[in-house]
This record gives structure tokens, C-alpha cells and sequence, in this order.
């Protein structure tokens, strides 16, 4: 089976004429092989790759994390269906049990350019100055944390505050107009006012792409309706169907 999808971003973060329209096919038992034991993202980018059948050799280290979460999804929903078995909680009533959850009606924003203005530049509140962004692809993501694995080792230094800087800064492109390099993007990091740093994270936040993970449903004990927090269990990619019929 095969679909034809398109990423929510819509290219909108991409260069060079990068791919926005993919067909893919859904899982065979050599792809869920792969599954058993431990999952890794290697694992799963292995399955991604496997699974797009057009464009071929698609880069998906290039993908932002909202566009190969979308694929994820679109082949998890292709392969075993939109169904999904997920423990909820109701405010109202306590209610408390396994609920069916619809990943088709999971929201999901998709970017055009009314949403989004690019270059992303801004002004910030406390230095004025003018910074121009980037958003990060699942390559800078790997490439931030083999270096800070590396550095929080051999400066003893905590993981998650190496990663946080080294993400923080590799997201910063230029500096009032000048190109900045990873040295001068972590210098200026560690020298800025922390509600500058704030404002940056607020900005990037507010761009909503792809998969929110908040799905509305009706509290089967008391009909009202409720919000519901997405959380991927190993029901994602290993399912239980209960709706069994024997012949």
C-alpha cells in the first residue's frame, strides 16, 4: 500500500529545491524486523528511508524534526492503521481507562508563507541586536550532541547544559548582518542577557509545525469533551488489535 504525502512545512525551511512531496508505503515484516530489541533513531531512520519510495535516496538527515515526525506518523497510520490504545484521564469525572484514540484527527499545523516570514530575523529586546535564525535539521541535532557528549565529558560539565548551549547557538545565523561562525555564535551566547535568550526561545516555539500532540475526545464515562496529551508508547509501532473477529 502507498500514499502520497506532503511535508507540513512545506519546504518553507529548505534550499535548493528540497523535496516536499514524497510517496510512501507501508511497513513489510523486513521493516518491523528491525524493531525487535532495542529502537534507536538509526533504527528508525532506517525504516523511514526504506519506506519512501519517491523521491529515492531522499535526505532525511536534512528533514527538521516536525517534517520526519510526520513521515513517522503517516507510515505508522499507512501500516497498522489510525487506531491507537492510549491510557487517558478524565478531569471531570476520574475516569481513568484505555481509550482508542484517532491518530487522523491528531492536529496538525502546516506552514505557508502568511504564517512565516523569512529570513527569521529579530530584533532583540535588551542589546537591539539583529539576529537572523535558523531552524535546526535532525543533522544539526546529531552533530550537537556527538560535540557535547564530547565537551561535558572532557570539561566534566553536565550533558544538558553543553547541549543547550551548543543548540542554542548553532540556531543563530548571523549577528546584525554578519555571518557568524559556532565559536562566535557560543561566545555571543554565553555573553547575552537572559531575557534576550528568552525572547529567541519564545519566538522559536511560536512557529507551530506539524503534529501538536494534544487530540480532543469524548470522555467515554461522562461525554464530556476532553483534551488528551499524544503519548507514544510502544503501541506507536507495536500495536494490539482488540477488535478480534473470528471466523
Amino acid at each position: 500500500m502507498q500514499e502520497q504525502i506532503t511535508l507540513p512545512s512545506n519546504g518553507i525551511f529548505y534550499e535548493n529545491d528540497f523535496p516536499t512531496s514524497l510517496v510512501i508505503r507501508s511497513l513489510t515484516t523486513n521493516e518491523e524486523q528491525l524493531l525487535y530489541g532495542s529502537i534507536t533513531e538509526a533504527t528508525i531512520d532506517r525504516i523511514i528511508s526504506n519506506c519512501i519510495v519517491e523521491p529515492a535516496n531522499f535526505p532525511i538527515d536534512e528533514l527538521i524534526p516536525a517534517d520526519k515526525t510526520f513521515i513517522l506518523f503517516k507510515l505508522r497510520i499507512l501500516s497498522y492503521g489510525q487506531d491507537y490504545n492510549q491510557t487517558i484521564y478524565c478531569p471531570y469525572c476520574n475516569h481513568e481507562g484505555i481509550a482508542i484514540l484517532d491518530l487522523d484527527q491528531l492536529p496538525c499545523d502546516e506552514l505557508d508563507e502568511d504564517k512565516i516570514k523569512l529570513p527569521l530575523k529579530l530584533t532583540l529586546p535588551m542589546s537591539k541586536d539583529v539576529i537572523e535564525l535558523k531552524v535546526l535539521t535532525e543533522k544539526d541535532y546529531k552533530a550537537i550532541k556527538e560535540r557535547a557528549q564530547k565537551v561535558s565529558k572532557r570539561l566534566s560539565l553536565p550533558f544538558g547544559q553543553v547541549e543547550h548551549k551548543l543548540r542554542f547557538a548553532k540556531q543563530i545565523k548571523s549577528i546584525n548582518g554578519e555571518k557568524v561562525d559556532s565559536f562566535l555564535a557560543e561566545k555571543y551566547y554565553g555573553d547575552m542577557h537572559v531575557r534576550d535568550v528568552k525572547y529567541i526561545e519564545s519566538a522559536l516555539n511560536s512557529i507551530k509545525v506539524g503534529y501538536q500532540g494534544v487530540l480532543e475526545i469524548t470522555c467515554p464515562a461522562c461525554e464530556r469533551e476532553i483534551l488528551v496529551p499524544f503519548e507514544m508508547t510502544s503501541e506507536f509501532l507495536n500495536p494490539t488489535f482488540r477488535d478480534i473477529e473470528w471466523n
